[in-house]
């Protein structure tokens, strides 16, 4: 119902919750499926970028990068404007090539800090918020897979196999509900050697919480929140939302 544009074979849903590594392998395979040189991007679903025009742009050179050494993974950092202990870091090391400025090697991820360490993160200069979004091909994150979680892709490859056969949905289900869950970062993307972040051209906001509506709404004079109409009433600090209502609060 949110997608009407998409067809219903373009849309996968996990049979149960077993993080974002699995997810990813499974959509993996169901694209190499289709395609076997294809290239994929993984977005996260919660998170609001503009303009239209520059993510395209961006994953466009992305998907060039990947082209230019077919191992390689590509993600993106966004430059953090205040000391955030809700995001994962990623630590840039040197620019890939001179003509590169915005694209460079990672030296390591690094988990949600303290407030301490985030504001070393962000005194420091070569720290971006992990966006969560990759671009690589199907077939390097299958390999990376397969080298750092074998069992997870025991479990992958055969839910490959199945694609498109009848039994498709019972395998799918009993495979999936056999892997033990792991994230993409912990799977992957701190162990994986060519890897590279680009810094994002476009704007980025994580929707993940209810801090992001004064973010991305702005606050008035008392540290209000308003989306809508509403009468104030000694109203301080406070996040109001409403369509068609008049709230008093």
């Amino acid at each position: 119902e949110q997608l009407p544009q998409l067809p219903p074979a373009s849309i996968l849903g996990e049979p149960c919750k077993r993080d974002t590594a699995p997810c990813i392998g499974v959509a993996a395979v169901w694209v190499q499926k289709i395609d076997p040189d294809a290239v994929m991007v993984v977005m996260p679903a919660d998170h609001i970028i503009e303009t239209d025009e520059s993510f395209q742009q961006a994953i466009q050179s992305a998907h060039d990068l990947v082209l230019d050494q077919p191992d390689r993974i590509v993600t993106f950092g966004i430059r953090p404007t205040y000391p955030a202990e809700s995001f994962g870091y990623i630590h840039r090391g040197q620019a890939i090539a001179e003509d590169s400025e915005r694209v460079y090697r990672v030296e390591d991820f690094r988990e949600k800090p303290n407030a301490d360490v985030a504001r070393e993160y962000l005194e420091d200069g070569n720290y971006y918020w992990n966006s969560g979004i990759f671009v690589w091909k199907a077939a390097t994150i299958l390999e990376q897979l397969e080298k750092h979680e074998p069992a997870m892709a025991k479990h992958v490859m055969a839910i490959g196999d199945a694609v498109g056969t009848e039994d498709f949905d019972q395998v799918f289900e009993n495979e999936f509900s056999q892997i033990v869950g792991k994230s993409i970062d912990y799977a992957v993307m701190e162990r994986a050697k060519n890897v590279v972040v680009v810094e994002a051209p476009f704007k980025w906001d994580d929707v993940g919480s209810w801090q992001a509506l004064a973010r991305l709404r702005g606050t008035d004079a008392d540290g209000n929140t308003i989306a809508g109409h509403h009468l104030g009433i000694d109203t301080v600090g406070t996040t109001v939302r409403g369509e068609d209502q008049h709230l008093i609060v």
